[in-house]
């Protein structure tokens, strides 16, 4: 079953420091979601396993390919084998030159970003495809608010 406030991010271990998945975080938060990674679980025995799970309830899935990291690769082929349509990729681009990735990705619309401001900027437009931000403040006058606020909670209308 997909949890819709689910967004699975695959990426490499290595590119994946705190402030990356600080900053992806902070974008879904904005919308109310959480971003989920593929060892997300310290329970799970397999990290494989765990990222297919989670690739197969998350509603969006996002992945931040490279030139060297399979694992990202089978999480695509993954994503896509369930059916999964909401798949955005984006990768880090190299200073001079474009990146060079595995002719697997020839053809797929894919998003550069140079830096961490940037990736961050593109989570957030990716989720902006499939959420609506939530308000950071209610105003209780706003009749919008209260209608998001109602949806949010279930509450049947007046």
């Amino acid at each position: 079953m997909i949890n819709p406030k689910q967004v699975f991010l695959g990426c490499s271990f290595k590119k994946r420091t705190s402030a990356y998945a600080h900053l992806a975080q902070d974008a879904a938060e904005q919308f109310g979601v959480t971003i989920v990674f593929g060892d997300n679980s310290p329970q799970a025995r397999n990290i494989r396993e765990e990222a297919f799970r989670l690739i197969a309830t998350s509603r969006v899935v996002i992945l931040d390919i490279v030139p060297d990291n399979v694992n990202v690769a089978v999480e695509y082929g993954y994503a896509k084998g369930c059916g999964r349509q909401n798949i955005f990729l984006l990768t880090r681009k190299p200073l001079l030159e474009d990146p060079k990735l595995p002719s697997m990705y020839l053809g797929l619309q894919y998003k550069q970003y140079r830096g961490m401001m940037e990736f961050s900027g593109w989570i957030e437009s990716f989720l902006a495809q499939h959420y609506r931000k939530t308000p950071s403040i209610i105003d209780p006058t706003d009749p919008e608010a209260e209608q998001w606020l109602r949806r949010e909670i279930d509450l049947p209308p007046d």
